[in-house]
């Protein structure tokens, strides 16, 4: 590739304290603001990527219907893809035409493009195993929108700027408020999934169908604290409780990763996997090689 400047990576430096610090109109180089700003969240979403996978497969709901949220989020992702899939294709037109290319100009749209893909699969996914929010999705678009608004205010400072191509302002002015719309979005939790294990009740807890923001910031209890606030709460005030707080599901659960450890401490084999319903193994010939750490269990228990 033709690359000036002491083939750098970027066409200027990636921290100039001159122009950050030492100067009346502070401002971040454009080598930080494509680089770090932009690969620092979407190398978060990649590390966030493996604890979505693992909500995901816990989940014990199925089939979220396509609504105005998941629908919009699921179209605006695509076309974040498309601006920075072109973005990338316009830079090797560039480079392939004798044009002055730095590896900024692709390595920054090809991160871009396969994260918004990574984005759209957990998206997808969601949909698929009754996910109706995503917190590490969130906060991949919490943080991109903050990193953002950096470039985006370089970006109009320079929109006359005739040295740099015309095509980066457009994409650019196209790619943030979008991803705005993204963070906007994921603020709601898309609708409540066809495909459920828990039981219907006449007043279910608006904790189970809440955003990860409203689960954050309890939310989804200020109308309780309101009504408390009118009048005296009564018992018809009050939800049922979540499916996952009451003893149908937690003693199950308890009793499962009970039963293991207690069977993994005295070593039987999976032969001898018969429990009664009070925890204790059937078998008692043995002794416990060591304790059972009830912390642990109730660890994977909630888990």
């Amino acid at each position: 590739m033709n690359f000036t400047n002491e083939s750098r990576f970027c066409k200027s430096h990636f921290w100039d304290p001159a122009q950050s610090w030492n100067t009346p109109d502070p401002d971040l180089s454009s080598c930080f603001e494509q680089t770090a700003l932009v690969w620092g969240p979407c190398l978060l979403l990649w590390i966030l990527a493996p604890f979505e996978a693992v909500v995901i497969l816990n989940s014990k709901c199925r089939d979220l219907p396509w609504g105005f949220t998941n629908t919009t989020k699921m179209l605006l992702n695509l076309m974040l893809i498309g601006i920075s899939a072109v973005n990338f294709v316009m830079s090797v037109v560039q480079y392939l035409e004798g044009e002055e290319v730095f590896p900024v100009a692709l390595w920054t749209p090809a991160v871009q493009t396969i994260t918004f893909v990574l984005a759209a699969v957990i998206l997808a996914w969601d949909r698929v195993r009754g996910v109706h929010t995503s917190g590490g999705l969130f906060v991949f678009w919490l943080v991109l929108s903050v990193a953002g608004v950096f470039q985006f205010r370089t970006e109009l400072r320079q929109a006359g700027n005739e040295e740099e191509p015309r095509y980066k302002f457009i994409l650019y002015m196209l790619y943030y408020p979008i991803v705005l719309l993204m963070l906007i979005l994921n603020v709601f939790a898309d609708p409540p999934p066809r495909v459920t294990d828990r039981p219907k009740t006449e007043k279910p807890c608006p904790a189970e169908n809440a955003s990860f923001v409203s689960l954050c910031l309890f939310g989804w209890f200020e109308s309780l604290i309101w009504k408390g606030f009118k009048k005296p709460l009564t018992l018809e005030d009050l939800w049922n409780p979540r499916y996952h707080d009451t003893s149908a599901y937690v003693v199950p659960a308890f009793e499962k990763q009970w039963n293991k450890s207690l069977k993994r401490n005295i070593g039987l084999s999976t032969e001898d996997d018969q429990t009664d319903l009070d925890g204790l193994l059937k078998n008692q010939s043995k002794e416990p090689k060591k304790p059972v750490s009830i912390i642990g269990v109730m660890i994977k228990t909630y888990w």
